[in-house]
């Protein structure tokens, strides 16, 4: 890691040094995993925009000042802008069985204290790559079962899998 919170190749994997950015009535490092996840998906899909610019169309968009963090449907919609569709599939024992179809996407999930968001890309032999998801190690991957297991506490789980894009 940098020691920036971000990677070398230009992703946010640490939202914990991201403290000095409000995000709503909190910061981002509190509850900013919303607009992370964004820039980050964003960023592996090649677009060419800054954390700045997806950090304010995310924040515009926040209902409640962000007291409740930034909901799904925020998050869809900031994709949408961008053009990107993508389809929304919730509940572990539905998100199992189809996340193979999806090469790049984002998870919402209760990781046993709070809900979070983590961007994925597919990295190939039935790997991904995680972002924002464990701040020891800078490249996140291991297959979509095994990050299920160890951080999807419960059945509290949303995929929003990116179905195209520009």
């Amino acid at each position: 890691m940098t020691g920036s919170g971000f990677s070398r190749d230009g992703y946010i994997i640490d939202q914990g040094r991201m403290k000095s950015i409000p995000y709503g009535k909190f910061n981002s490092d509190w509850n900013g995993c919303g607009w992370i996840a964004v820039y980050n998906l964003m960023h592996a899909l090649e677009f060419d925009v800054t954390p700045q610019q997806v950090h304010k169309l995310c924040a515009q968009a926040l209902p409640l000042g962000g007291f409740i963090g930034t909901p799904v449907k925020t998050v869809v919609g900031v994709l949408e802008l961008f053009d990107i569709k993508v389809r929304l599939v919730r509940g572990k024992k539905r998100v199992s069985p189809v996340i193979g179809e999806f090469s790049h996407g984002i998870l919402r999930f209760f990781d046993g204290k709070y809900d979070h968001y983590v961007a994925f890309t597919d990295a190939g032999s039935g790997m991904y790559r995680f972002f924002n998801s464990d701040t020891e190690r800078e490249t996140d991957i291991m297959t979509m079962d095994r990050f299920l297991r160890l951080r999807c506490k419960g059945f509290k789980l949303t995929l929003i899998g990116v179905v195209s894009h520009p």
